[in-house]
C-alpha cells in the first residue's frame, strides 16, 4: 500500500494518504491480506497524525502562555501576536517540543 516512511510524512501527506487508504479499503475490491495490511498501514498514519496533532497543540500552549504567574491561559488567537518573548524562546529553544 504505502512505501514512504511514516516519519518522513507532513501531517497533510499523512492524512492525504490516509483517506486514499480508507477509500481502497470501502471499495471492497481488496483481499483479506490487502484489507489488513492496510488497516496496520492506516493504524500507524493515524498514530503519526494524532501524534503531530498533539505536538502542534502543545506548541500553541507554550506560544500562547501567560508568563505572568497566576496560571491564567489563554485561547488561541492566530491573529495575535501577543506571546511572551520568554514563552517563544522557551518553545525554540527547549529540548521536550519534537520540533
Amino acid at each position: 500500500m504505502g512505501e514512504t516512511n511514516i516519519e518522513n510524512l507532513s501531517f497533510e501527506a499523512a492524512l492525504q494518504e490516509l483517506e486514499q487508504l480508507v477509500g481502497k479499503m470501502e471499495s471492497g475490491g481488496l483481499s483479506l491480506d490487502e484489507l489488513v495490511k492496510g488497516f496496520e498501514r492506516g493504524r500507524m498514519l493515524t498514530g503519526h497524525c494524532r501524534a503531530q496533532l498533539d505536538a502542534f497543540e502543545r506548541k500553541i500552549t507554550l506560544l500562547t502562555r501567560d508568563d505572568g504567574g497566576d496560571g491564567v491561559w489563554r485561547d488561541f488567537d492566530p491573529s495575535a501576536q501577543n506571546a511572551p518573548d520568554s514563552a517563544r524562546s522557551a518553545a525554540i529553544y527547549s529540548d521536550d517540543v519534537p520540533f
